[in-house]
């Protein structure tokens, strides 16, 4: 699922229309038209924003691997973690999975960051995996 896809389906299962969701946010609804159709990339900034809006993660909205590992207050996921590198969810079900020594140092990194440090940090971060793919 798309970022798109995933704010469109956001959308509806809490009833909110798009024209609501443009003026909350301070977008325009031509604006949200583009980034549906694809013609208008979302920014960071712009998945920050209605990532607070819903009250979800970056990383769920983004498609990161990870996502299930943010705490979201509305689903309820509770984030446990230690210096085993081992992270368990909890979301209904429990998981666990183990992180690399770099994993946990980035994970540490973003956590200790304020809002602006974590944007510039997921900025990096998609900007490195675009020229991967590019490559």
């Amino acid at each position: 699922m798309t970022t798109i896809e995933k704010i469109v389906d956001l959308l509806k299962s809490r009833k909110i229309t798009q024209k609501t969701l443009a003026n909350d946010i301070g977008v325009t609804e031509s604006t949200l038209s583009e980034w549906k159709s694809g013609r208008l990339k979302l920014s960071i900034e712009d998945v920050v924003v209605i990532s607070k809006y819903f009250d979800v993660s970056t990383d769920y909205l983004l498609g990161s691997e990870y996502a299930n590992t943010i705490t979201n207050s509305h689903n309820n996921n509770i984030v446990q973690g230690n210096r085993a590198r081992t992270i368990t969810v909890t979301n209904g079900e429990k998981s666990e999975r183990v992180l690399s020594v770099e994993a946990t140092e980035l994970l540490r990194i973003y956590e200790a960051l304020d809002l602006k440090g974590r944007i510039s940090l997921l900025t990096t971060a998609l900007e490195l995996e675009g020229s991967k793919i590019e490559q």
